[in-house]
């Protein structure tokens, strides 16, 4: 979660609450900075057992030590406009795409951290613990609602885990709050589940989109290791070093201002990040389009004749033996002709289907070449073994027919099948043979393979 804003949560949600309150609205004067400013002195409370009174001690920043240049409602309300930035471009990709619902995801989940730094603000005119529990709330869910669209991204199920992790925090946080006040333990709390979340959002991209790599996952990654280390951070200080607890309430610490600077950061570049992102996705879809058929979702004729010289190559470097099958669907014509082209469409997916089916298991590339023709290529194996698949998709065809408007169709193919296993011959020489041995299964009655 954004730390800027967890910084909020913290200084308001200590003892010194009423008293900083009282600052923000006191008229300030000319030399307010450098003495009786918030950022030069806030009031840190150290919460006693039941009955003790409570004791403020005041913890004075020196000049030129603190970030005495900022006030806390400068620094919330600019991470407040960095919120309501993110919202802006994630709605805008949203409605430009509507069809992928991760930006929906995102949008709440700006929307969600927006609201968050909202009731931290309404701390001046709403009641504290009323800010601090349904603050804690916005701002945990959206980094849930993060993780969440991040998946949805990456076109993976809903993780219903990722929903119920901030559950026990906000229980604790209730206790720690209204039962038996204490900040130290909310530190921790907060800090620990908000790393659990964004882990959650960092493991989501541990796979590119891109098999080269992808510099939006590198950007997103970078924002996810910062927010992480520096929670880990404010937890290391409350367990190891509880003397500088005044470095996670005073809003005049250097800490803060590094929790701040992290906040913005992490506002800042998330947007930018899963822009990227879906500019690598839109990418990815149109490559995916120009090296596929539209009905059969095969590979096209490009796209199969430049991945076979790839795949021939390196199984001749490993001296694997290399087989080709072209296939042919018997009497495609009349089958258009007799049903219709709509008919004849179906028969081309139902086909690929099959091919599909029946050629799973094995290192097959599979690609339809023309109208009613379809190329296999099977690296590392030989035309005998290749020669299973192509019988054990005839009988398939024939155990399982089709039907077009309740008629039963029978579908049958011819095959040219061709092995290469000489370094001199490429793939040009391969698809000959192979284109020689079909036209001789079609000379001898169709419905039958050839190969060499």
């Amino acid at each position: 979660m954004p730390n800027a804003v967890i910084c909020l949560t913290l200084v308001f949600d200590s003892g010194a609450a009423p008293q900083l309150r009282r600052r923000l609205t006191a008229p300030r004067h000319s030399d307010d900075h450098l003495s009786t400013s918030p950022l030069s002195c806030a009031m840190v409370t150290r919460h006693l057992p039941s009955g003790s009174p409570a004791k403020t001690a005041p913890v004075t920043a020196r000049r030129g030590t603190g970030v005495d240049w900022l006030d806390i409602p400068t620094l919330a309300f600019v991470a407040q406009f960095a919120s309501i930035v993110s919202l802006a471009v994630f709605v805008y990709l949203w409605r430009n795409n509507p069809q992928v619902k991760a930006f929906a995801w995102l949008a709440a989940c700006s929307l969600s951290m927006s609201l968050g730094i909202f009731l931290i603000l309404g701390l001046r005119f709403l009641p504290v613990t009323f800010c601090i529990l349904s603050g804690n709330i916005c701002l945990m869910y959206s980094g849930v609602m993060l993780a969440h669209g991040t998946r949805l991204l990456y076109l993976r199920p809903v993780n219903w885990l990722y929903w119920l992790t901030p559950l026990p925090m906000l229980g604790f946080s209730g206790y720690f709050t209204l039962i038996t006040p204490d900040v130290s333990a909310r530190v921790v709390i907060y800090s620990a589940t908000a790393v659990l979340v964004t882990g959650y959002f960092a493991f989501e991209l541990r796979r590119p989109l891109h098999p080269a790599g992808s510099n939006a996952r590198i950007v997103l990654l970078t924002v996810a290791s910062i927010d992480i280390a520096v929670n880990l951070l404010r937890v290391w200080l409350t367990l190891v070093h509880p003397q500088h607890q005044g470095l996670l309430t005073s809003v005049g610490s250097n800490a803060t201002a590094l929790a701040f600077l992290n906040g913005l950061l992490y506002l800042s570049l998330l947007p930018l990040g899963f822009m990227m992102l879906h500019d690598e996705r839109l990418q990815l879809h149109l490559q995916h389009q120009a090296d596929h058929d539209d009905l059969t979702q095969l590979l096209s004729r490009r796209a199969f004749m430049e991945r076979a010289e790839q795949a021939i190559s390196q199984a001749l470097q490993r001296r694997h033996s290399v087989a080709l099958a072209i296939i042919d669907l018997d009497w495609f014509k009349q089958i258009n002709d007799g049903y219709g082209h709509l008919a004849g469409d179906y028969v081309l997916e139902f086909f690929a289907r099959m091919l599909l089916r029946e050629t799973s298991g094995s290192p097959a590339l599979l690609g339809r070449i023309g109208g009613e023709e379809f190329a296999v290529l099977w690296p590392g194996l030989s035309a005998k073994e290749a020669s299973i698949h192509l019988y054990r998709l005839q009988n398939s065809l024939k155990s399982s027919p089709m039907e077009w408007d309740g008629i039963p169709i029978s579908l049958t193919f011819s095959s040219g099948l061709a092995e290469l296993n000489d370094n001199q011959q490429k793939f040009d020489t391969l698809y000959r043979h192979a284109d020689a041995q079909l036209y001789l299964a079609k000379e001898n009655g169709r419905d039958c393979l050839f190969g060499m």
